[in-house]
């Protein structure tokens, strides 16, 4: 359907408003730029011109010419010089699918031929650090000065652990450039969101626009453009399939939203504060309400790991009609009860016995964090009791990984997403917990401010 001319008017019509606003932003933009240029002395500096040149890159890429405008103000915009929110991610926020898988595929097509040079530079500074041997001393990479360790023996390190960076950079690279052919080579796949330069994607399996139920999955730590289209995305399409299956003769669509800056892994301490949760917050609620004003019904929203803490700091802004945390670090210190995260919607809880994220407060040493005990003791959440076969044949880390794979977790999630029961267990009698769908959210934001209480 994309490239009718009467497809490309009617989207072009539609975005009229929000070009017309990006285009006071690039005027206020080139205002401000001449300014600062006109006076270098105060500066100290010149200042180089940061607008990219969206003609040439409008001709190379053969945007029609119908979209021309919008695709030329989604590319200010995702520059994040123009707007204050970072990327097409917000500036394109309750746009169509159409419009958004459009102006996302172009720039895709851009940024995957701009990564084959990037690759090919790392590669060969890679050849020539293994040429010289430095690649030999992997175990050295955490000596610091003062330990009494010959200089000889630090600068070895330094340059085994620059060559370890360099290696995992090229394994982003490459894990990129695999990911953007795969999507671009998939027609059923909707890019709702692209911003490379701060590795920030949201792709939809089926079409969200006025479907009767839409899923949302919030990935967790660790989870790049590089990575996100290994098991998350099997997780997406087999959350697809189910949802599909469970809800027959119904449009049906799940997003997997990789939104938010993740910390690098479960043991960095990124990872043991909420800061990077409350800040994707208002961004998922952003995207939430996107989806809401482009006619899905009903939304479901699931958190793995630490995307559950993201769902969570959401809190009543949040406009879901079902809730669900996977894998949970904890919901929060002073989380006692459901109630004192402000949701308006039931929130569901699938932890695996096996699943080390149990302990995750003795395995980081007793250090400090913000997440509270286990999502499971919290009052008033609908706990999912999982087997013990359900993680036959997984190592402890495997099956934190696994919750969309391991065949009862995968169930209940379907379920849930879908709007059917999703196991015995429930919320205590009379909590509020125990209602039916979403309700309107009461207050914008990221949710309700609360007092933390030690436990």
């Amino acid at each position: 359907m994309r490239g009718e001319p009467a497809t490309l008017a009617r989207l072009d019509e539609e975005t009229a408003p929000a070009r017309a606003s990006l285009a006071a932003a690039a005027e206020d933009y080139r205002r401000r730029r001449a300014t600062l240029l006109a006076t270098p002395s105060d500066l100290g500096v010149a200042l180089p011109d940061r607008l990219p040149d969206l003609e040439a890159a409008l001709e190379r890429l053969a945007v029609p010419s119908a979209l021309a405008g919008a695709v030329a103000e989604a590319l200010r915009a995702a520059d994040g010089r123009l707007v204050g929110r970072p990327g097409c991610l917000g500036a394109l926020d309750g746009a169509s699918s159409a419009l958004r898988d459009a102006v996302n595929r172009w720039r895709l097509v851009a940024e995957r031929d701009d990564l084959d040079g990037r690759i090919a530079v790392h590669e060969a500074a890679l050849a020539e650090r293994r040429a010289a041997g430095d690649d030999r001393r992997r175990p050295l990479p955490g000596l610091a000065p003062g330990l009494g360790v010959p200089a000889v023996v630090r600068e070895a390190a330094t340059r085994a652990a620059r060559t370890v960076a360099l290696e995992r950079r090229l394994d982003e690279l490459t894990g990129r450039r695999r990911a953007y052919d795969a999507w671009l080579a998939d027609p059923d796949l909707r890019v709702l969101a692209f911003d490379a330069e701060r590795g920030r994607v949201a792709l939809a399996r089926g079409d969200p626009d006025g479907a009767a139920v839409v899923g949302v999955l919030v990935p967790g730590a660790g989870t790049t453009l590089g990575r996100v289209e290994g098991w998350y995305g099997r997780w997406r399409d087999d959350l697809a399939a189910d949802l599909a299956e469970r809800r027959p003769g119904e449009t049906t669509a799940v997003v997997l939203w990789l939104g938010y800056d993740t910390p690098a892994g479960p043991a960095t301490a990124a990872a043991r504060r909420r800061q990077r949760g409350r800040q994707a917050a208002p961004d998922l609620v952003a995207h939430v309400d996107g989806l809401r004003a482009h006619g899905a019904g009903e939304v479901a929203v699931v958190g793995h790991s630490y995307g559950s803490v993201v769902l969570a700091e959401a809190g009543s802004a949040l406009r879901a009609d079902r809730l669900a945390v996977a894998g949970s670090p904890g919901l929060g210190v002073g989380v006692d009860e459901v109630d004192d995260l402000g949701l308006d919607a039931p929130l569901h809880v699938l932890t695996h016995e096996r699943d080390p994220i149990r302990i995750a407060d003795l395995a980081v040493g007793g250090w400090a964090h913000e997440h509270g005990g286990a999502a499971t003791d919290v009052a008033g959440v609908r706990e999912v009791a999982l087997p013990a076969g359900d993680a036959a044949g997984r190592s402890a880390l495997g099956v934190h990984a696994a919750y969309g794979a391991m065949p009862a977790s995968r169930a209940a999630l379907a379920r849930i997403v879908a709007g059917r029961a999703a196991g015995p267990a429930g919320p205590p009698a009379g909590s509020r917990a125990a209602g039916g769908g979403g309700r309107p959210a009461r207050a914008s934001g990221a949710g309700r401010p609360r007092a933390d209480r030690a436990r």
